[in-house]
This record gives structure tokens, sequence and C-alpha cells, in this order.
């Protein structure tokens, strides 16, 4: 793994992969939670440090946006 790779290059990765496996309007999905709602967050911090910390701030963010989101989509 390398160290300097940060979460938002690798989520470009894996919806290049995802891509390939399902449904247009699935991937189109999936690229805007990632683009507006981790990346902004996430994007910059390297893939290797990501823990569960990260994802419990993410959560608390996207549950105190306006309009709320349904658990499903958190």
């Amino acid at each position: 793994l390398d160290a300097k790779l940060t979460l938002g290059q690798w989520l470009d990765e894996w919806l290049l992969l995802r891509s390939m496996r399902v449904r247009p309007t699935t991937i189109a999905s999936y690229d805007e939670a990632v683009r507006l709602h981790i990346k902004p967050l996430l994007g910059g911090v390297p893939l290797a440090k990501v823990g569960t910390d990260h994802f419990a701030m993410l959560r608390v963010r996207l549950r105190a946006s306006r309009p709320t989101p349904s658990p499903t989509t958190v």
C-alpha cells in the first residue's frame, strides 16, 4: 500500500472498478456520495491512517446535514 495514497484517490479507483460491475444509475449514486460527502471531509486523509473515528465523524456530519438523510443513506 502506497503510504501517500489518500482515501480520495482510493475512492476514485474503487468507483472505476465498481463501474464495471453495477448499473450506471448505481455508480452515479455512489459517485455523488463520494464527491459531495466523503471527499470534502476525508478525501485528503492518507488511506493508511483512516480509522473508525473518521467514519464516526462523517456519520455525525451526515446526520446533522439538511435535509435530514435517512439512516439508510447515512
